[in-house]
């Protein structure tokens, strides 16, 4: 863990397991996001996990996605997609890559690259209210919609919900 303020990680696994349920989730087809410790739009957004503001855990609907697959707070800690996951989580090799993963990760020329959902998932999450999103985002889910504002958080978690939907994963909000 080159770089890394090891005791910094533990310290928000800890938080991150304590408070949010240990949210392991081995129900490949769902995905449990805890609005107390997601960072978006702004609010601690821009990472797979990272340290809040006021000093406790942040992660991005994709870092929830990671954990509740197998992912340490190690492997994703400062991350900013999950093709950016450290070295030692996946390496250049796909079949360590945990189940549903496939459909946000890709090998290409040798190397781990994001793919178009993950794109349109990061841009959701990150983006303020009142961004107008990537056209892309909603031809993905169907959307035939004029307007492409980020309208709200409830907004936001239907698009995020609807994103994830296109690879067969079921998301429900908690908290």
């Amino acid at each position: 863990m080159t770089g890394v303020d090891k005791a910094k990680v533990r310290r928000l696994a800890n938080i991150l397991f304590t408070n949010a349920y240990g949210i392991k989730n081995r129900d490949e087809s769902s995905l449990t996001i805890d609005r107390r410790y997601w960072g978006r739009g702004g609010r601690g957004g821009g990472s797979l996990l990272t340290e809040a503001d006021n000093g406790g855990v942040a992660m991005c609907c994709l870092g929830f996605l990671c954990i509740q697959r197998g992912m340490t707070p190690v492997n994703i800690f400062d991350a900013g997609t999950p093709s950016g996951m450290r070295r030692g989580a996946v390496g250049h090799d796909l079949s360590r890559i945990p189940t549903n993963l496939g459909a946000f990760i890709k090998a290409e020329d040798g190397y781990l690259d994001d793919t178009p959902l993950t794109n349109a998932l990061v841009s959701v999450n990150d983006s303020k209210i009142g961004t107008r999103l990537r056209k892309e985002i909603f031809t993905m889910i169907g959307s035939r919609a004029k307007s492409r504002v980020l309208r709200s958080e409830e907004h936001r978690e239907y698009l995020i919900t609807k994103l994830f939907k296109t690879a067969g994963i079921t998301v429900k909000f908690v908290n």
